[in-house]
Order: structure tokens, then C-alpha cells, then sequence
């Protein structure tokens, strides 16, 4: 019974010893992958700061700094982000707060339109302010993946005369916030099916996204839409 009692004593040892290891090597690696992705995003800012210093403020190139701008601070704030979950400590985070759904996803949706010109971008009008509690870069990766996802589906779609349109709501509804994002491009069967079926890519990005939607005490649905394309249904708790 002694024997036992050691042997069971010594496998939990183990056991811990193994947990706390791979604890420490994945506080290693995070450490290690955060200035190897934040040290080149802080130098890029430095550079979109000197670029911007030296152009008219008439000069449209200086709304395309503040895009890449944008970008890399949703970046940075990501890495933060990552840091915070292998820590364990809120401190590593960027606070919560109140965030214009609508006003994200325009100036989101300028951009792709830029960018996929033979694609059409459609954003609703709203009449009611639609406005959640969460974080920017969080919000910002949640959409990006998405939007993509719609507009690789719209660009894959071969068929003659094809005109891409990707469309999306945001409206108060309830106690709830819903944005909706509707391609016309080649139909996707479910959220899972999406993430491993995609052609290119690792088919991460969209757990990642249901994993930060849950953490706003939000939720994602992704369908088939009856008349063709995919439909993506966001909610999160209004403010």
C-alpha cells in the first residue's frame, strides 16, 4: 500500500513538474515572439511619424498613413493582448471602453474598398447609436478576419458576369448589439467547415476571432445564405 502510495506521490510530482515547464516555456516563447513582432511595429510607427511630418496636410497619402497607423497599433495592442493571457495579468491589456460599432466598420470598410475595387462594400445606415464595451485591436481583429474571409470568397467565385458585393449591418437590437456581414461569393457551411477549408492560410484566424467575441460576452454564427454566399451573424451586449 506504501508502495503504491509512492509510486502515485512520485507521478504527480512528475506531472507538475512537466506542467511548470511547458508553463515556463510558453512564457518563454511569448516573450520571445513579442519582440520579435513589436519591436519592428513600434519602429514602422516611428517611420509613418517621420513620413507624415514631411507631407502637405492636404495630401491624401497622409489618410493612407493613418490606415497602416491603425494597423500596427491594433498589432502591438494584440501583442499585448497575448502577453496578458500567457501572464495571467489584466495589466499587460489595453482597458475596455466605449467603442462606435458603425463608425469601426466604415472607416474598415474605406479601406477594403480602396484596396478590392472590383468588389462593391455596402454599410447600412443606422438610426439608433450602435455602441459596445470592449477593445479596439479585439474589435478590429474580429472584423478584419471576417471581411477577408468574405472578400477571398467573393474574389474565388469564377462565374461569367460574377459582380462581387459584400454588405453589412450594424444595428441595436434588444439588449444587444448585431452586425451581420453578407457575401455573395462562394457559400461556406459552418464556422468550423470555414476555418479548414480555406485554401490558403493556417485556419486559425477565425477560432481566434470566436475566442475574442466570447470574451466581450459576444458570439459568432456563420451560415449559408439561401440565395447564394455566406452570411456571418456578430452580437455582442450593447453599452
Amino acid at each position: 500500500m506504501l508502495r503504491n502510495s509512492n509510486i502515485i506521490r512520485a507521478a504527480v510530482n512528475k506531472a507538475s513538474r512537466v506542467d511548470k515547464n511547458r508553463e515556463i516555456l510558453n512564457v518563454e516563447m511569448a516573450t520571445a515572439l513579442a519582440h520579435e513582432v513589436k519591436n519592428p511595429a513600434t519602429l514602422a510607427l516611428a517611420h509613418v511619424d517621420l513620413i507624415r511630418s514631411g507631407i502637405e496636410a492636404e495630401n491624401p497619402i497622409r489618410d493612407n498613413l493613418g490606415h497602416i497607423e491603425n494597423a500596427l497599433f491594433a498589432i502591438c495592442g494584440l501583442v499585448q493582448e497575448m502577453l496578458a493571457e500567457v501572464y495571467g495579468d489584466s495589466n499587460f491589456c489595453e482597458g475596455s471602453y466605449e467603442i462606435d460599432i458603425h463608425d469601426m466598420l466604415d472607416e474598415m470598410l474605406e479601406e477594403y474598398q480602396a484596396a478590392h475595387p472590383n468588389i462593391t462594400f455596402t454599410l447600412a445606415p443606422i438610426s439608433t447609436h450602435a455602441s459596445i464595451r470592449g477593445q479596439d485591436s479585439h474589435l478590429r481583429m474580429i472584423f478584419s478576419n471576417l471581411l477577408k474571409n468574405a472578400i477571398e470568397a467573393v474574389e474565388q467565385t469564377t462565374i461569367t458576369g460574377f459582380e462581387g458585393h459584400i454588405f453589412v449591418v450594424a444595428e441595436v437590437s434588444g439588449g444587444g448589439v448585431n452586425i451581420t456581414i453578407r457575401d455573395n461569393g462562394i457559400s461556406s457551411p459552418s464556422f468550423l467547415a470555414v476555418a479548414k477549408t480555406k485554401p490558403h492560410g493556417n485556419g486559425l484566424g477565425l477560432p481566434i476571432c470566436h475566442h475574442l467575441a466570447e470574451k466581450m460576452g459576444g458570439n459568432i454564427t456563420i451560415c449559408s445564405d439561401t440565395a447564394g454566399g455566406c452570411v456571418v451573424f456578430i452580437s455582442f451586449p450593447k453599452t
